[in-house]
């Protein structure tokens, strides 16, 4: 079985588990899991031709300019001005929120991978690499178009290259989850050691957790079963006498805590708060409730 097919469902928490045109997730280096609504292609080709209007009108005025100096200013100016065009103002996206004025007025931004803020050398390598796309490659942007179609983020190559996404701005990211350890294996849950799980099983993982709620009793311990069987592939071994649910609660605590700066003493809780959910049940919830006895007619 497919270690991400062992939690689909009638519906889905975590769309980045499924494939989707519309939604994506990151995980950031905290390992929290934020979830974002990506750009459409066609937004982002209204974007860009906004933005190049804006250049062509910039690059009028440096004619101007340029004209009207006289002998090696003229040149200068010119020189000048068209690498500030050309190049600068795609990369002012990073000092504007991720923006360009096409971008904004599109409510799309550019995001690092991980979801933070892009840096200038994100969108130095973007706009590098959009110049190649739009004017050395086939004329037009084809490369990026086909390169943004087939990626499951709607990734133009420069963006793959650069570490980058473009998404929608006006959609707020859900909110991130914190876990506490799981009650009776706090001591498991902070001292284990999770280098090798990837963000991608770990997405799993999370989900489980989440939506745990949502499946029968039976179904629970089976699935949390099979998750602590392919743990064990990662070097993540499951004590005997931990239920299997709750060890799987303690593995993705264990390993947002490894990315985290919120540090409490063994043995220790963190206080509640609206961002942390609940564990896992303890191994007494995971029994079918007796029936009723039949009433008498």
């Amino acid at each position: 079985m497919d270690y991400a097919s062992s939690v689909r469902g009638p519906t889905v928490a975590n769309p980045s588990l499924e494939r989707s045109s519309a939604t994506t997730a990151v995980v950031t280096p905290q390992a929290v899991l934020l979830e974002f609504r990506t750009a459409g292609i066609g937004s982002r080709v209204l974007a860009k031709l906004i933005d190049l209007a804006v250049q062509g009108v910039l690059l009028v005025v440096v004619a101007i300019l340029s004209g009207s100096a006289a002998g090696s200013a003229s040149f200068i100016i010119g020189a000048v001005g068209i690498f500030l065009v050309i190049f600068v103002y795609p990369a002012s996206e990073a000092a504007m929120n991720g923006q360009t004025l096409g971008k904004r007025a599109l409510a799309i931004r550019v995001i690092t991978a991980d979801g933070g803020p892009i840096r200038f050398r994100h969108a130095a390598v973007r706009s590098l690499i959009g110049f190649i796309e739009l004017y050395l490659l086939p004329p037009g942007g084809p490369m990026a178009l086909v390169s943004a179609l087939l990626t499951r983020r709607s990734q133009r190559i420069g963006d793959l290259v650069a570490e980058t996404l473009v998404i929608r701005d006006k959609v707020d990211p859900s909110q991130p989850v914190f876990f506490n350890p799981p009650v009776g294996a706090e001591h498991v849950a902070l001292t284990l050691d999770t280098t090798r799980l990837s963000h991608s099983q770990y997405g799993v993982l999370r989900q489980f957790v989440l939506r745990s709620w949502e499946l029968d009793p039976d179904a629970r311990h089976d699935l949390a079963q099979h998750l602590c069987a392919k743990l064990e592939t990662v070097g993540i071994a499951q004590p005997a006498e931990i239920d299997p649910s709750v060890f799987v609660s303690a593995v993705v605590f264990a390993h947002q805590h490894r990315y985290s700066d919120r540090r409490p003493a063994a043995g220790s809780m963190p206080p509640p708060n609206a961002a942390t959910v609940a564990t896992a049940p303890p191994p007494q919830a995971a029994t079918r409730a007796p029936l009723p006895p039949p009433t008498r007619r």
